[in-house]
């Protein structure tokens, strides 16, 4: 007879068996493992014969013979070792990470000395060439006083992503009109109501319009330029008529 559990060395028992006995048999199981530590830094997977055991750290039972062990990571190479495993096998074992695969991202900007943020992470500014871990990366190129361009991109093994982006002034403006409180639109956005408005828009032509109850309405182009930052805009007040007097800055009568 023979017995076989996992992770331990088989029992052979032979046996002789006669008419009406009983035979009783305890299999003496001997242990054919060896319980061991592994780690991997960079949070890599740990597999152990083509199956995953763990992220960063394993232990475990590893039963004695030879093993084939991995460390996995996206976008990097694999790393692998052949393991013999016995009595004398010591823990823990130190893992050799897998190693990031690159390519190239070469940013330029105008104006130039933008800075370079891929993954939300700064890396430089620009004009610059930089190594970049393949797969897709979100790229955001960003100068106080100017728009952010942003994209997604995807980065190739050993090849070069041109990234040119042209940045637009943002400038801050004020606004002052009359009558105070009237609600003001730029490019058909309500900002809000108020005597001056302060807020910030790209260099450039723009429209403005205020809407004030008593008032007509008031539309107007403005051009925004690094020097030109300053707007006054007042409105005219609506005047109604009856058949016997004008209301307004003076009075008429008989007017229709």
């Amino acid at each position: 007879l023979l017995f076989e559990k996992k992770l331990y060395k088989p029992s052979e028992h032979i046996i002789e068996m006669t008419d009406s006995s009983v035979v009783e048999i305890t299999p003496n199981f001997i242990p054919n493992f060896r319980e061991l530590a592994f780690h991997v830094h960079n949070d890599a997977e740990i597999w152990i014969d083509n199956e995953k055991v763990g992220v960063g750290d394993y232990k475990g039972k590893i039963e004695y013979g030879t093993h084939l062990i991995q460390c996995k990571l996206t976008n990097h190479r694999t790393t692998e070792m052949s393991l013999t495993v016995d009595e004398q096998t010591l823990g823990p074992i130190i893992l050799e990470s897998p190693s990031p695969v690159y390519g190239s991202l070469i940013a330029s900007s105008s104006p130039e000395g933008a800075e370079i943020y891929v993954d939300d992470k700064l890396i430089g500014k620009t004009p610059g060439t930089y190594p970049i871990i393949i797969g897709t990366h979100k790229v955001s190129i960003k100068k106080s006083g100017y728009t952010t361009d942003v994209r997604t991109i995807d980065i190739v093994e050993s090849e070069n992503y041109v990234y040119d982006a042209h940045l637009t002034n943002i400038v801050p403006i004020a606004i002052s009109v009359r009558p105070k409180n009237a609600a003001v639109y730029i490019d058909e956005k309500l900002i809000y109501g108020s005597s001056t408005i302060n807020t910030q828009v790209l260099v450039g032509e723009h429209m403005v319009e205020l809407k004030a109850q008593g008032f007509q309405n008031l539309k107007k182009k403005i051009q925004v330029t690094e020097t030109n930052r300053t707007f006054t805009f007042m409105m005219k007040k609506k005047y109604y008529y009856d058949s016997h007097f004008y209301f307004g800055a003076y009075a008429k009568s008989g007017l229709k």
